[in-house]
């Protein structure tokens, strides 16, 4: 089965480094597109003409079977339009809101159209979520990501994880290498402060450790959640990268294709994770981010993140 995963930049890879762990013999297309990055300032109509000219651009040399939208983004405004145009099945990842509906008020985190989309306040509204738009953190954790240098900074890792193993975060967590280091998680995390205290959302808590529940609503987020997560230390996370490579992995399944069901076992020798194959296609060209992107995921997967 061939699967496209879309974003605009490196948050997608969140995505896919999970449908790694949880397929086996599936080829992945990482579609991305830097020419068009970020996407989270842009209109409607300019995410809707962009994406439909990626995913056709990427299918005319992939011929796929179904992609996985791994933009929060491009979900909240043009799936429907995408679904419509293309034949084969397209998944979409939305803000994991519903996962904290047992707590009152809590936090999006996400890019300005993501926050103001219709979609998103008609499907999520019930849950009394308050929104708070970050236009400028996925561009800097795409370029901390393509810049940055760790080396020994052992830390907690990347925060792309299912079920809970600690008492305030819904994610796994391991120590690790960061692909982050911790001048870049500290502009991260300060960048994250500031935007919360200076916002009109400040006033519906009064401080940071009044947040109860955070919402991760950006696959870019994803990639540095532990950075984000530590402005709101008595928060509850949720994120949704992993749960849509759940859902993406299950239906995959059902075109047989199998899941892998025992997640500590090691990949076959010579393949990249249990017979899966990815390629990578930016939509502008850019070769030389094609193996930026290659290696980080390389870096993700050796990581060796429990989910």
């Amino acid at each position: 089965m061939k699967v496209i995963v879309y974003d605009s930049g490196i948050g997608g890879l969140s995505v896919l480094s999970a449908l790694l762990k949880k397929t086996c013999q599936t080829k992945f297309m990482y579609l991305f597109d830097s020419g068009g990055m970020p996407y989270g300032s842009k209109s409607p109509e300019s995410l809707t003409e962009r994406a439909v000219n990626a995913l056709e651009y990427a299918d005319n040399a992939f011929h796929a079977d179904m992609a996985v939208i791994a933009c929060n983004t491009l979900t909240a405004n043009c799936i429907d339009v995408l679904r419509k145009l293309f034949s084969f099945r397209i998944i979409g990842i939305e803000p994991p809101i519903k996962q904290l509906a047992h707590i009152t008020k809590p936090l999006l985190l996400a890019t300005p159209q993501t926050v103001n989309a219709p979609r998103i306040k008609e499907r999520f509204e019930k849950y009394g979520y308050v929104g708070l738009s970050l236009p400028d953190l996925a561009q800097m954790i795409e370029n901390e990501l393509k810049h940055g240098q760790p080396k020994d900074d052992i830390h907690n890792s990347l925060c792309i994880a299912g079920a809970s193993q600690s008492k305030n975060h819904c994610c796994n967590r391991k120590i690790g290498y960061s692909l982050i280091d911790k001048n870049g998680r500290h502009r991260i995390s300060s960048y994250v402060r500031q935007a919360f205290c200076k916002s009109d959302v400040f006033k519906e808590y009064g401080s940071t450790e009044e947040v109860k529940g955070l919402a991760i609503g950006c696959t870019h987020y994803s990639l540095a959640a532990d950075a984000i997560s530590s402005v709101f230390p008595k928060a509850v996370t949720a994120d949704g990268a992993v749960a849509v490579a759940s859902y993406a992995a299950q239906e995959i399944a059902k075109s047989n294709v199998s899941i892998n069901t025992d997640l500590h076992a090691k990949p076959r020798k010579n393949s990249l994770s249990f017979g899966n194959t990815v390629q990578f296609c930016d939509f502008a060209q850019n070769k030389k981010l094609i193996h930026t992107y290659a290696d980080i995921l390389d870096k993700l997967r050796q990581q060796q993140i429990l989910i």
